[in-house]
């Protein structure tokens, strides 16, 4: 197949110079049957141990349903992508149900180093909402992406950005019917936010999804 595709390729680039086919033509058709643009990862992290770790920093509680479905919905999408070997996440629920009090004051370097992690992968997230008016619904997610090394609390990725990477995602509006209801737009946006972070630690092709 791509050995053909490359004998067209040529065909059609020796058509444009012997023949009054436009060079814009042949261009849409050369594009039409190059393979799809890759785009690479923003970091791509060591093959060692990574915790998972959905919060908000600043209030816990605000998004702790959200933060867990994201959690789990990463890891299937890091996990599936071979992105790190990912510490069980019943380790860290194993931890903070056996003293949470000192759970709460862990750094998250502590909390990696305590179920064996080398790196955290760390999300703020500040807020996963679906705002509707029963006719109408769309998803916003906002927060930020970090990576942080275990052995010395430093941030591995991004390096210049203090807070982390920003991730600001809003789903299209969509209307309310039979199939659809706020909880569908909800789990959507929990699958496009996990898309979308994941797809920062390794190569992929812009047809996969978001870009």
């Amino acid at each position: 197949m791509l050995a053909l595709r490359s004998f067209i390729l040529i065909v059609l680039m020796c058509a444009a110079c012997f023949s009054s086919v436009s060079c814009q033509a042949v261009a849409l058709v050369l594009y039409k049957l190059s393979p799809p643009p890759k785009v690479p990862a923003k970091y791509v992290p060591k093959k060692e141990p990574m915790l998972v770790l959905v919060e908000n920093y600043e209030n816990p509680s605000v998004t702790y349903v959200a933060s867990q479905q994201l959690n789990a919905a990463l890891r299937a999408d890091l996990e599936r992508n071979k992105v790190a070997p990912l510490v069980d996440a019943d380790k860290i629920v194993e931890l903070r149900d056996l003293n949470p009090e000192a759970f709460k004051k862990m750094s998250i370097p502590q909390l990696g180093k305590s179920v064996g992690a080398k790196q955290v992968l760390y999300i703020n997230l500040q807020s996963l909402n679906v705002e509707g008016d029963g006719v109408m619904a769309r998803g916003m997610a906002q927060g930020q992406v970090k990576i942080i090394d275990v052995a010395t609390g430093q941030t591995l990725w991004p390096t210049d950005l203090v807070a982390g990477y920003e991730l600001l995602l809003q789903t299209p509006h969509v209307r309310i019917d039979e199939r659809t209801n706020e909880q569908t737009v909800r789990n959507q946006l929990v699958t496009s936010v996990s898309d979308q972070v994941s797809k920062l630690f390794y190569k992929w092709t812009v047809q996969e999804g978001i870009q």
